[in-house]
C-alpha cells in the first residue's frame, strides 16, 4: 500500500517553498519594501482575512496584488482614451483627404470607359 499521506506532506511542503522562493524573488525585484499604516471598514478587512486565509497568503501580498491590479488597469484605460483620441483626429484626417479629393475622382470618373 502506497503511502500518500507521506507524499501529500511532501507535495505540500515543496508548494510552500517554491511559494517562499517565488516571494522572495518577488521582493528583489521590487527592491527594499516600505512598511503603510492603512485603515479599512471592519466589513472589508474581514473579507480580506478570508480571501488570504483562502490564498493561503498574507493580507499584504493581497493588498499588493490588488493595487498592481489597479494601477495597470488605470494604465490601460488611459491607453485606450490615448487610443480612441488618435482614431477619432485620423477619422477627421481622412474624411478632409476624401473631400480634397472628390473633385480630382469625379473629374477622372469622366475619362474612365
Amino acid at each position: 500500500m502506497k503511502n500518500t499521506r507521506g507524499s501529500k506532506v511532501v507535495l505540500a511542503n515543496m508548494h510552500s517553498l517554491v511559494y517562499t522562493i517565488g516571494e522572495y524573488f518577488n521582493h528583489l525585484w521590487e527592491g527594499a519594501m516600505q512598511h503603510l499604516s492603512i485603515t479599512f471598514p471592519e466589513a472589508l478587512r474581514e473579507e480580506l482575512d478570508l480571501e488570504a486565509k483562502r490564498e493561503k497568503t498574507k493580507r499584504s501580498t493581497l493588498i499588493q496584488k490588488a493595487v498592481r491590479l489597479y494601477l495597470k488597469l488605470k494604465r490601460r484605460s488611459a491607453l485606450q482614451d490615448l487610443l480612441k483620441e488618435g482614431y477619432l483626429e485620423m477619422a477627421g484626417e481622412s474624411e478632409r483627404l476624401m473631400n480634397e479629393f472628390r473633385d480630382l475622382d469625379a473629374e477622372s470618373s469622366k475619362y474612365a470607359d
